[in-house]
């Protein structure tokens, strides 16, 4: 059986069951106090915000507590938000045939298509998900039966509580007396009209019963020069339910986007510069787990409301102690933060362990991911996609163009050919480098390609060999693995390129400003 978070509440194992089928790891913060608390039957009421897990929260305990037999609703889940609605109907999709029996959903309230629900109501659903407003349009248009009703959801939405709050006590004049009901408040500061008030002796959940006994994070640092590979590596082999990367700028991160969107990636960038719109739109898809990577600068995320990352990593150090602490405040990034991973580089290493004596963190050293678990991690990133995104019929017809011209007992070693050849774009290790001085630059037309292909055709090597190449008006300097530099003085030193004869030695001069680089 699949471990999750250790708490000391006992979670039930079908849960176990549930969530490692969904296919994740750990529960989230919310999950790990809110599933064990809904499966007693009490009303609950849980000061949930922004919190990441609300959708599996829900799904899970309807899935052990819901059973197909009458037809009828029994389930009401009560939510403002079409994004939440969708993930709900998807989350189910997911578990159907393979783990339970197919639970029939009666979406409402997103759509103007209000008789076409009329016409899945006249079904007799098991579950209905809808906004407060359609649904009491289905009630006044006597469309709607509630008679076998078990168990309802809330989830209070930030805006327009009090609103959402009447018409919520409007259902509950027309519901069974005998019920279980779920409320997510998004904050309990709100007391007029307070639903938490109208429960029947529930367990409530504060912020502060949810934060109490959280584990320790872990702080970890990378000595690397290369700092794009190793995030990429890192962002392949953790998986992170929601990681945040920090930068110092709005265009370093706009290119790790780019490099990271390589790899199929769900990720977004975040800048004060966008339109309050798009903030809310980032943040929105961010929130409900359709994206799990967000890139942004301190001061960027500091304004907004930020919950729910287990990942941090710090892709630009900072030698300022409070900078790096307040980049773990709580009141910026939430609770649920497991780890802090920081960039260096060997240049930064005496200054970054004054600042970790200073502010009294103990933060141990890593080693970038070995191969296997960067090519399982792809693997995975796969199949998830392959379950989660992909259309199934149209992989059905290249399965069959494979089993068509494949024979048999190559389809395993076809399969492999062309995985290896995906591999080549997965990031590696680079070794330490030795910087080269040659003798020719931009008045010999020279660019940076000319010089990489000229080390890796001559030495027979692979770019991995090669890191910085830097072109000067009658110089350049070319980074090479070290192991490799004599070599490539001796094979290259007097001789003839680009029709002309080059020297090839140990770089002593310090590579200028305004470098082109490969």
């Amino acid at each position: 059986m699949l471990t999750l978070i250790k708490s000391k509440k006992l979670i039930n194992a079908e849960v176990n069951r549930l969530i490692s089928k969904y296919g994740f790891k750990k529960l989230t913060l919310l999950q790990e106090k809110a599933i064990p608390a809904i499966l007693k039957s009490r009303d609950i009421s849980i000061e949930a915000g922004i919190y990441r897990g609300k959708t599996l929260s829900i799904v899970v305990p309807l899935l052990l507590k819901i059973k197909k037999t009458k037809e009828g609703i029994k389930a009401l889940i009560i939510t403002s938000y079409s994004e939440q609605a969708a993930k709900i109907e998807k989350s189910f999709k997911r578990f159907y045939n393979k783990i339970v029996p197919k639970l029939e959903i009666c979406s409402m309230g997103f759509t103007d298509l209000i008789k076409k629900e009329a016409r899945q109501l006249a079904h007799k659903p098991d579950v209905v998900i809808g906004t407060p407003r359609r649904i009491i349009d289905h009630i006044r248009r006597e469309k709607i039966d509630f008679s076998r009703l078990k168990m309802v959801f809330i989830e209070e939405p930030q805006a327009q509580r009090q609103e959402f709050c009447k018409d919520v006590f409007f259902i509950f004049s027309k519901l069974p007396s005998k019920k279980q009901i779920i409320h997510f408040a998004f904050s309990f500061d709100f007391q007029e009209d307070n639903i938490t008030n109208s429960l029947k002796r529930p367990q409530v959940l504060s912020r502060k019963e949810l934060i109490k006994n959280l584990p320790k994070v872990e702080h970890i640092y990378y000595i690397t020069k290369n700092k794009i590979d190793l995030l990429k590596a890192l962002s392949l082999i953790k998986r992170a339910d929601s990681t945040l990367i920090l930068c110092n700028s709005f265009f370093t991160s706009k290119n790790i986007l780019k490099e990271l969107k390589k790899y199929d990636l769900k990720i977004v960038t975040l800048s004060q510069s966008l339109t309050e719109k798009k903030i809310e739109n980032v943040l929105t898809h961010f929130n409900f787990g359709e994206v799990n990577i967000l890139i942004s600068t301190i001061n960027d995320i500091k304004k907004l409301n930020l919950e729910g990352i287990s990942h941090l990593i710090n892709y630009d150090f900072t030698f300022n102690i409070n900078d790096y602490l307040e980049r773990m405040d709580p009141k910026i990034i939430g609770y649920d933060l497991k780890e802090v991973i920081t960039f260096i580089d060997e240049e930064q290493f005496a200054e970054f362990q004054t600042m970790q004596e200073r502010c009294n963190v103990k933060i141990k050293k890593a080693d970038f991911p070995k191969k296997e678990s960067i090519i399982k991690g792809y693997i995975e990133q796969i199949l998830k996609k392959i379950r989660e995104e992909e259309d199934l019929n149209e992989l059905q017809y290249f399965k069959k163009l494979v089993k068509k011209n494949v024979p048999f007992f190559l389809r395993g070693y076809f399969a492999a050919k062309l995985f290896k050849d995906t591999l080549k774009k997965l990031p590696q290790e680079r070794p330490n480098f030795t910087t080269l001085f040659i003798s020719t630059g931009r008045n010999r037309h020279v660019f940076p390609y000319d010089l990489k292909n000229l080390f890796t055709e001559k030495l027979k090597i692979s770019d991995i060999s090669i890191g910085d190449i830097r072109v000067f008006e009658s110089y350049s300097f070319v980074e090479i693995a070290t192991p490799l530099a004599l070599k490539a003085i001796d094979l290259l030193s007097n001789s003839v390129f680009m029709g002309r004869k080059i020297i090839v030695n140990f770089s002593r001069k310090k590579p200028e400003n305004g470098t082109v680089r490969a």
